[in-house]
């Protein structure tokens, strides 16, 4: 992990380690096996 340690508002860090609901969506389709999703 980098940036251990961080320090910000939930919305400042969230993006910054690639949550985000787009990337979310993403990571789960590619895990269910959805495709043209």
């Amino acid at each position: 992990m980098t940036g251990y340690g961080e320090s910000a508002p939930a919305d400042k860090l969230f993006p910054f380690f690639g949550f985000t609901a787009e990337n979310i969506v993403a990571k789960a389709h590619k895990v269910l096996g959805v495709k043209g999703a």
